[in-house]
């Protein structure tokens, strides 16, 4: 009798981030006539974990805080006693750190299984903005040989994990996040409709952290304020409110900014938005630009590493603009709010684009993956 393949997936937690929301659709989704889908998380807590389909085991590997060496060696031994007692047939871990800590425990004790990790940012810019990768990244890159296959969400990161690990290419395959985009679809009419003595909604979806780059979209809407009347719309929560906050009020716009905090369900906001920024300095793929892009929203993104031109193929599907230039930024969203032809045309290649990272696209090309590493 044929039995569903045991995929153990690992990752730090269910947080809200693009990389988080994209396990969780990939997990909800696979077939179960043919997978059965296991989690295991450093620790289970996130605004995703209610997401998770009920049919999932959910194991945590450090229910407890510890020191940095102590909670190494309780991640190594949880991992080895949860992978004994399921007897996984292939394990995926995602992110950086989860990546590492499996990586070093089948190097001590070899797990036995197959092993893909999955990598979603870009390594080499983490280490501008993300202190604890650049002291452990020399380390944890040379782990990536354990696995079987890399899984970069971009061509640029599978780029990176090439030159920085050493993997050869017939080991790594581009494979972008899916996306659930079907679930609010509407006709985008209102906003193409709308001319520039309305008031323009700009919205812009991210952790507020130094990565994101919200102090340049302050300053763009700052510029456009000037002569055109918007509402800005941030949709997260991080360690850089307050200092947005101030910003907002040093620039005297905070009567047009809203800071709404996390939102799991952010539909309401895409439906009502006219315009989509990301700003970022560096991505790992841009979920939020796909979900703009399926609402039929026009997308402007920094023309950052890795994901957005990729997505946005060179431009044809939304504008990029060069990292930090907020003037070059204030300038498409003015020519976006003055030009409802453009809108239209973005609205409508956005709208074809978004559809090639759909579940229905993207969940069976992990299946076929799975399969073919246990077949090799």
């Amino acid at each position: 009798m044929f039995h569903p393949l045991k995929i153990l997936f690992i990752t730090s937690n269910l947080g809200g981030g693009g990389a988080e929301r994209a396990l969780v659709n990939l997990i909800n989704k696979l077939n179960r006539n043919k997978f059965e889908p296991h989690l295991a998380l450093f620790q289970k807590e996130g605004e995703f974990v209610d997401k998770l389909a009920n049919d999932v085991p959910v194991y945590e590997i450090q229910p407890q805080d510890y020191g940095s060496i102590h909670r190494t060696w309780k991640r190594i031994f949880t991992i080895r006693k949860i992978v004994r007692n399921i007897k996984p047939d292939i394990i995926m871990s995602v992110l950086w750190q989860a990546n590492a800590v499996v990586g070093l425990t089948d190097k001590l004790w070899n797990l036995n299984t197959n092993l893909i990790f999955n990598e979603q940012n870009s390594p080499l810019s983490s280490l501008i903005t993300d202190a604890r990768q650049r002291k452990l990244w020399p380390i944890a890159k040379r782990l990536y040989h354990q696995a079987d296959l890399l899984i970069a969400t971009s061509k640029g990161i599978a780029l990176e994990l090439k030159s920085e690990t050493g993997t050869s290419a017939d080991k790594i395959k581009v494979v972008y996040n899916p996306i659930d985009i079907d679930s609010s679809k509407f006709t985008p009419k209102s906003r193409i409709s709308k001319n520039n003595q309305d008031s323009f909604k700009i919205l812009a979806i991210g952790r507020l952290t130094p990565q994101k780059n919200f102090s340049m979209l302050l300053k763009t809407c700052a510029i456009v304020l000037k002569t055109h009347n918007i509402t800005l719309i941030v949709l997260g929560e991080g360690p850089e409110r307050e200092n947005l906050e101030l910003l907002s009020r040093n620039l005297n716009i905070s009567s047009r900014v809203n800071f709404l905090g996390f939102v799991p369900e952010p539909q309401v906001y895409y439906s009502q938005a006219d315009i989509f920024a990301l700003t970022s300095i560096h991505e790992g793929f841009g979920n939020v630009i796909v979900e703009a892009m399926s609402m039929g929203i026009p997308v402007i993104a920094t023309d950052c590493p890795h994901g957005p031109r990729e997505i946005l193929q060179n431009g044809t599907s939304g504008i990029l603009v060069p990292i930090n230039d907020d003037n070059h930024f204030a300038r498409e969203i003015i020519e976006l709010i003055e030009n409802p032809e453009k809108r239209e045309h973005l609205s409508k290649s956005g709208l074809i684009r978004a559809n090639d990272f759909s579940l229905q696209i993207i969940v069976p090309k992990y299946e076929e993956i799975f399969v073919n590493l246990l077949e090799k």
